[in-house]
């Protein structure tokens, strides 16, 4: 609600951030860096990490992302340009812009202090 003056807020059930995109078109998610990392897995763009930007990009979709520390790769923070250019997809660096923020939470701990009735 206090954000409602600078942009709408959309909830979906909707898994797949391209589902997302095309469900919702021109609008913008706030991501981790993780979860760049996992939406560029070949898993889930098959035809290429190039190809899926370029889908993004053709429906005006654009992602704040959150550095964030990624599994299996220590405590070190990761950047959206970092994701970009290990996946050969650098170029497409303006579908994204890196949020600075003095906490980096996940929603899935978001959800889990939630059920454990934790505050932030």
């Amino acid at each position: 609600e206090q954000f409602r003056w600078l942009s709408p807020v959309l909830f979906t059930s909707t898994q797949l951030y391209i589902e997302r995109a095309r469900k919702f078109p021109g609008f913008g998610f706030v991501i981790g860096a993780d979860t760049l990392e996992k939406i560029l897995e070949p898993r889930f763009c098959p035809d290429g990490a190039v190809a899926l930007l370029e889908e993004f990009f053709t429906l005006g979709s654009h992602f704040y992302v959150v550095p964030r520390a990624i599994s299996g790769e220590g405590d070190e923070l990761v950047t959206a340009q970092e994701v970009l250019s290990r996946n050969g997809a650098l170029s497409w660096l303006g579908l994204f812009t890196e949020l600075h923020t003095k906490v980096s939470i996940s929603s899935s701990e978001i959800r889990a202090r939630r059920e454990r009735k934790t505050t932030l």
